[in-house]
C-alpha cells in the first residue's frame, strides 16, 4: 500500500482547472471537483482506443523507390500509365489486361505503378524532385538503373508487407487488449458480453449504492459505480453535490438509480479529455488519485473519495463518497491491494506503451 502526499498547490492547481473554488466550497457543489476529475477519466475511457499509427515512412520509401524504378523504365511502359491522372486508376483499364495469364500482378500493383509514374511528370509540383533524380541516358543506362533499383524495390515491398501483415495485426490486438481494459475499468471487469469478448454495462441497482456498496472490498470496483457513489444520495435534494442540479432520480430502490447515473454521465459527456495516451491516463488517473481525502475531517475522510464525515458513505448529506481504505491510505506505507478500475487502467497504459515503442522502432528502422 503506497502512501501519497499531496502538496497544496496540486489540489490548488487542480480545483482551478476542474472546477472552481467557489463551487467547491458550496453545499450544493462540495464535490464537484472529484466529479469532473472522475468524468475525465471515464470520457478517456469511453473513447475508441486509437487507431494504430501508419508508419508513413515506410509507405513514403516505397513510393521514392517506384518512382526511381520509373525514370529507368522503357518509353513503353511508362506510356501504359499516361500522366497518371484522370482514366487511369486501374478500374478504367482492367478490361485490357484482365484477360492476361498474370492479371493478379497487374491488378495488386498498378495503382503504386500509376502513383509512380505521376510522380514523375515534368510540372511543377514535380519540378524539384526531377532535378534532384536525373533519369539515366541511353538504353544501356537505363537497364544498369534497372538492375540496381529492383532488388531495392522487392526487399522494400516485401519489408512493408512484413509491417502491414504481421507487425501491424499485432499493434492491432494489443490496441484491442487495451480498449478492453479501459471497458473494464468502466463497467467493470466481472461482467462479460456472451461471447466473452470484453466487459459489459450492467444497469446501476438500488444495491450498488447503497453503503456498502461505497467501501471496503465493494469501493473501486468500477469508474460508473463510484461515480454513484459520489454523487447519487439517498433522497432525491443530495444529487446536487456534483453538477449543481437536483436529478429526478436517487439510488433508493424503485427510484430509477441507473437512470440518475445516466444523467450523471451525459454531463460527463461537458468534459472534453483529449484522444487517448499513456500520458492522458497516466495523468487523468493521477489527478482523481491526489483529490482522495481532499475533504478529510477528524471523524473521517482520508480514505474517501468526496464528502465523508465517518467513512460510511452511505448517502446522507455529508456521506457523499466513496471509500478506498482497503486499497489506500495515506498513513500507512504497509502493501495491499489496488483499486480494481486503477488496475484496469494501468494494464491499458502498458498495452499501449508497449504499441507506441514498436511504432517507433519500425519509424527508426524505417523498415529497410
Amino acid at each position: 500500500m503506497r502512501t501519497i502526499k499531496r502538496p497544496f498547490f496540486i489540489c490548488l492547481s487542480l480545483v482551478t482547472l476542474l472546477g472552481s473554488a467557489e463551487d467547491a466550497a458550496t453545499s450544493a457543489g462540495k464535490n464537484t471537483v472529484e466529479y469532473r476529475a472522475l468524468c475525465h477519466l471515464i470520457q478517456l475511457a469511453k473513447q475508441a482506443t486509437p487507431a494504430v499509427i501508419e508508419v508513413v515512412s515506410a509507405a513514403a520509401d516505397l513510393t521514392e523507390i517506384k518512382k526511381q524504378n520509373m525514370t529507368c523504365a522503357d518509353q513503353q511502359w511508362k506510356d501504359r500509365f499516361k500522366d497518371g491522372g484522370e482514366g487511369t486508376a486501374w478500374k478504367d483499364v482492367k478490361a485490357q489486361y484482365e484477360s492476361k495469364d498474370y492479371k493478379t500482378h497487374w491488378a495488386s500493383g498498378w495503382e503504386a505503378w500509376r502513383i509512380a509514374k505521376k510522380g514523375i511528370i515534368d510540372n511543377d509540383a514535380n519540378k524539384q524532385w526531377l532535378k534532384d533524380n536525373q533519369p539515366p541516358t541511353g538504353a544501356q543506362g537505363a537497364l544498369l538503373c534497372r538492375l540496381a533499383i529492383k532488388p531495392l524495390g522487392d526487399a522494400a515491398l516485401f519489408h512493408y508487407n512484413l509491417y502491414a501483415t504481421a507487425y501491424k495485426s499485432v499493434a492491432q490486438t494489443m490496441s484491442i487488449k487495451a480498449r478492453n481494459y479501459l471497458l473494464g475499468a468502466l463497467y467493470g471487469a466481472e461482467a462479460k458480453e456472451a461471447d466473452g469478448s470484453r466487459p459489459k454495462r450492467q444497469a446501476l441497482a438500488a444495491a450498488d449504492r447503497d453503503g456498502a456498496a461505497c467501501k471496503t472490498n465493494n469501493a473501486g470496483k468500477s469508474l460508473e459505480k463510484d461515480l454513484a457513489c459520489l454523487c447519487l444520495g439517498s433522497a432525491v435534494t443530495e444529487t446536487v453535490v456534483c453538477i449543481h442540479a437536483q436529478l429526478s432520480n436517487y439510488w433508493a430502490s424503485g427510484n430509477g438509480p441507473d437512470s440518475g447515473l445516466q444523467a450523471l454521465l451525459a454531463k460527463c459527456a461537458e468534459v472534453n479529455p483529449g484522444p487517448v495516451t499513456p500520458t492522458s491516463l497516466r495523468t487523468a488517473s493521477s489527478n482523481l488519485i491526489n483529490l482522495i481525502g481532499r475533504h478529510t475531517t477528524a471523524a473521517g475522510g482520508a480514505s474517501s473519495l468526496g464528502k465523508d464525515t465517518d467513512t460510511n458513505c452511505d448517502g446522507d448529506p455529508e456521506k457523499m463518497c466513496v471509500d478506498y481504505s482497503t486499497y489506500f491510505t495515506r498513513t500507512s506505507t504497509a502493501a495491499g491491494k489496488q483499486i480494481p478500475w486503477l488496475v484496469q487502467v494501468e494494464a491499458a497504459i502498458t498495452e499501449l506503451s508497449e504499441r507506441d515503442k514498436d511504432v517507433e522502432k519500425w519509424q527508426r528502422k524505417q523498415l529497410f
